[in-house]
């Protein structure tokens, strides 16, 4: 008596189940892919879609580790990527801005710098940011690439054309050299 009751009850629940999941599916209507915003319509305090749960523990416990040790570059260049990714353009820019005070020559510090200026619509300070990493290191893929992206997008086809073709000439395998191929490609056909 008692496994059949079980059976039962197991088989309601199952049921209960498959029509909870068949009403949660069923009423759900599709959601148009979101337009990128332009620069200038970034905002600071806007999230992004894909914040991970576990970030704003993260940023609290990075905070405390950069009060042990002001400056620190993992743990700046860490919190800018969290702040970045939420949306905090400002605050992400500011990290950043303190890794190249300390370190000028950190490209990869300059180049998320340029990124984050250009989301926040300072896009002079991107291509400062930016070309200032070619001075010391003229081969540098992704800033040659970032800086095509730039002009590009601000209309400038030449100037996008000249930084593709330097990275072509320079990496043309590479997955950024490929991209720029492609790029390129689009300019011409406009």
């Amino acid at each position: 008596m008692k496994s059949r009751l079980l059976k039962s009850l197991l088989l309601i629940v199952a049921a209960a189940g498959i029509v909870i999941t068949y009403r949660r599916f069923s009423t759900e209507k599709s959601v148009p892919t979101p337009v990128p915003k332009p620069p200038e319509a970034a905002k600071a305090s806007e999230p992004a879609a894909n914040k991970l749960p576990g970030d704003a523990h993260e940023a609290k416990v990075l905070a405390m580790a950069l009060e042990k040790k002001p400056g620190h570059t993992p743990v700046l260049f860490k919190l800018a990527k969290i702040e970045s990714d939420e949306g905090h353009f400002h605050d992400a820019a500011r990290h950043l801005q303190e890794i190249v005070r300390r370190e000028p020559h950190n490209s990869e510090a300059r180049l998320e710098l340029g990124k984050v200026l250009f989301q926040t619509g300072d896009v002079q300070g991107a291509i400062q940011q930016t070309e200032e990493i070619l001075k010391t290191n003229p081969s540098y893929g992704d800033a040659l690439y970032n800086l095509g992206a730039i002009y590009g997008n601000l209309g400038n086809r030449e100037r996008a054309a000249e930084y593709w073709k330097r990275l072509i000439a320079l990496d043309p395998g590479s997955e950024n050299g490929r991209k720029a191929k492609q790029m390129l490609g689009q300019l011409q056909t406009r």
